[in-house]
């Protein structure tokens, strides 16, 4: 009888950590969608406790605001490559090569695919891939690499890869070692094409050189 009574405190305790934590992840979340600084976390359970919300005593600074948004994006990736493999949908992914502050060379990498017909097409970050070397065979080794990680095997890139958007860089998009090129040789249906934003900001480019009266375009209609 005893221990029936300490297994139903413990469940209800346990029930009531789920709880608090719940309220927890959902600010973190708030933050994240928000786009705002880590550190509003804790100023943002103050003002909870204020208005009487139990948060409990833990994952409140904005180091654990940070771990959380990880861990949220990290079950938001999973539910959405699971997704595509237990539905069977078709993706594209689109790759962008970038470099950050310090001189890191960075791959973007993105899935655009449709998970409800009504509301069609839409493009998911998936992950940011570091770069030991800007080769075609390092970008497309890393790329392999990222995706496997998240599911998408080669068996499943097989069957439900169709498309590829990359800038016009001729790592990307050379016609022979380009990373379009290899990823072809791998997966020999799948469509390829020069990322339309890449190629208006070319476009407008070049018109500004054209034009030797204007020096510079605040926005294109």
């Amino acid at each position: 009888m005893f221990i029936h009574k300490v297994k139903e405190s413990l469940i209800a305790q346990s029930a009531g950590d789920i709880v608090l934590t719940t309220v927890v992840f959902r600010t973190a979340y708030y933050i994240a969608k928000c786009d705002r600084p880590y550190t509003d976390h804790p100023d943002l359970l103050d003002l909870q406790k204020l208005n009487g919300i139990k948060i409990g005593r833990v994952l409140q600074s904005n180091v654990s605001c940070a771990g959380i948004i990880d861990h949220i994006a990290m079950e938001m990736r999973h539910k959405l490559t699971s997704h595509i493999i237990a539905q069977k949908v078709l993706f594209s992914i689109l790759i962008d090569e970038s470099t950050s502050l310090n001189r890191t060379s960075f791959c973007i990498l993105y899935i655009r695919t449709t998970l409800d017909v009504s509301v069609g097409p839409i493009t998911f970050f998936l992950d940011i891939v570091q770069l030991d070397r800007t080769t075609s065979d390092a970008i497309t080794d890393a790329l392999c690499t990222c995706l496997d990680k998240h599911k998408l095997c080669t068996s499943i890139l097989e069957q439900f890869l169709i498309g590829v958007g990359v800038d016009g860089a001729a790592v990307m998009f050379g016609s022979k070692g380009g990373v379009v090129a290899q990823l072809k040789r791998k997966f020999p249906n799948i469509i390829s094409w020069h990322c339309f934003n890449h190629r208006l900001e070319l476009s407008v480019n070049d018109a500004v050189k054209c034009c030797t009266e204007i020096n510079s375009f605040q926005h294109v209609a």
